[in-house]
């Protein structure tokens, strides 16, 4: 209506489809109150027609909407979610009250998870395919490992391996850390929450005994927590709303009023933490770092190079890449999603990183054809190598290796006169860098001097990514009876574990 146009006399015009609108809405309420009439004649005929001697009920007086919650089961309130959840989504009103719809895409999501009797058995009307599919060669396959011999999983089915992750009594905290380190390989986090709520509603119909019942869900609720903590990056508002509703059914239920509790708690220090990242991620840089540098109206590359200690360029370079590499998930290095135009943008902090590499590596050269004389050119290649060295000594492997490879091109391997002018103490070094950076056996000696350095460290994540390509083209995604190629997973999180991992850079 306020789109309408307005008469010179100030009233509105209404158009022919708003004044078809109106006529509509006016017909709808004048049915109603036939109904209404037509309703309330029935009742006084039906009253004019009870046998005398029955005893009339009054009706109970009319009560006022409240603006208390909604018990969602036993005598305890259901706690109110923080206030990063997206209420709608959780199925709160704006008066307050709590809605128990806890429904996905494909229906109920959260279904009937709490118990159904005293023996801790959930009623299911439907039994979700978790539970039906058996066990056999054509859903799991196991291999022995070669150095342990532990049974390891080899490939399955989405539901195999989620079994297997919350089985009553198989543990292995290794295949949940590869599990929830590779999972959005070939699955969505949307669906990992769908399968492990459908785990935990154990249905009645199977007779499982209260023992195994209890172990299951307590699987279940350890992998909700060990997700939590270790990837809360991967979760949403809204697949928060789904755990946090996951919460509640928890606590109604008197076992796992504790286990709700720490879930609750877990999700808002997570969420502080990343509050405190964000507000931090300003000033950070700023504060760190804060070096006395030459202002003035021209300013050029090579006066900085001159006019700030290289431990202080060095320090800068390792705030700015360490800024990205925090942000860098497991996620965004599955599938080379980095390599391919339509999915780059599910890997942006590793094209981040390897753009700026590339970037890094164009001023080296640059600063170094910039100067036209063999004396300066002879300085600002003496001031680089200190740069590069001042980066091996603060664990900046990947900053080192873009000033290596800006010496590598071509426009400056080429100017031999220059190398040659350098003192013999920056010779030695640039050829003791260089060793160390070699790429000969797949970057051999660089993998040997990581594993022995002491945290925190930067790596070089052209190396990984190289692996996690030569993984990826080698092994097919599914095995030859279509089930999850699991080993090709196990692979993928040694690569991870032992670079881009945020424990060893942080």
């Amino acid at each position: 209506l306020f789109s309408q146009p307005v008469t010179t006399s100030g009233q509105l015009q209404l158009s022919a489809s708003t004044r078809s609108f109106s006529a509509g809405i006016s017909g709808l309420l004048e049915f109603l109150v036939r109904e209404k009439n037509k309703l309330m004649e029935s009742q006084d005929a039906k009253a004019q027609e009870t046998p005398p001697g029955t005893k009339t009920v009054a009706a109970p007086a009319e009560r006022k909407p409240s603006l208390r919650r909604v018990q969602t089961g036993g005598d305890k309130a259901s706690p109110k979610p923080p206030s990063f959840v997206n209420k709608k989504s959780l199925g709160w009103r704006a008066d307050g009250v709590r809605v128990q719809s806890m429904r996905s895409k494909g229906g109920s999501l959260l279904g009937s998870a709490r118990a159904g009797n005293n023996e801790g058995e959930a009623e299911n009307d439907e039994v979700d395919p978790i539970w039906l599919e058996p066990e056999n060669e054509d859903t799991i396959v196991y291999t022995k490992d070669e150095k342990t011999g532990k049974t390891l999983v080899k490939n399955a089915t989405l539901n195999q391996l989620l079994i297997h992750l919350t089985h009553e009594t198989r543990t292995d905290m290794e295949y949940m850390k590869t599990f929830l380190s590779t999972y959005q390989s070939f699955c969505t986090p949307e669906i990992l929450i769908q399968k492990l709520l459908a785990r935990y509603r154990v249905p009645k119909s199977l007779h499982l005994s209260v023992a195994s019942i209890k172990v299951v869900r307590l699987r279940v609720i350890n992998a909700f927590k060990i997700w939590l903590r270790t990837r809360f990056d991967d979760f949403t508002s809204e697949s928060l709303s789904e755990v946090w509703s996951f919460i509640n059914i928890l606590r109604s239920e008197g076992p796992w009023e504790s286990a709700s509790k720490g879930l609750a708690k877990l999700i808002e220090q997570q969420m502080d933490v990343v509050m405190k990242r964000n507000a931090e991620e300003e000033s950070s840089y700023s504060t760190s770092i804060s070096p006395s540098m030459p202002i003035g109206e021209s300013f050029s590359s090579t006066d900085f190079l001159f006019n700030v200690y290289p431990t202080v360029i060095a320090q800068h370079l390792t705030l700015i890449e360490y800024s990205i590499w925090k942000k860098l998930r497991p996620a965004e290095l599955m599938n080379q999603n980095w390599t391919k135009a339509k999915t780059k943008h599910l890997s942006p902090h590793v094209v981040e990183l390897t753009q700026r590499f590339n970037s890094v590596s164009h001023w080296v050269c640059s600063v170094l054809l910039w100067s036209e004389k063999l004396s300066e050119r002879v300085k600002v290649l003496t001031k680089l190598i200190e740069i590069a060295e001042a980066l091996d000594n603060i664990n900046n492997f990947n900053s080192l290796l873009e000033i290596l490879a800006g010496f590598g091109d071509a426009s400056v391997h080429r100017l031999k006169f220059t190398f040659g002018e350098l003192s013999r103490r920056h010779q030695r070094k640039l050829e003791e860098l260089r060793a160390k950076m070699d790429s000969a056996g797949a970057f051999k000696a660089y993998r040997a001097n990581l594993r022995n350095c002491n945290p925190p460290t930067l790596p070089y994540l052209g190396v990984y990514l190289s692996q996690l390509v030569f993984i990826d083209e080698g092994n097919g995604n599914t095995a030859k009876n279509g089930l999850i190629n699991f080993s090709k997973r196990r692979l993928m999180y040694n690569t991870l574990r032992e670079g881009p991992n945020p424990a060893r850079i942080s």
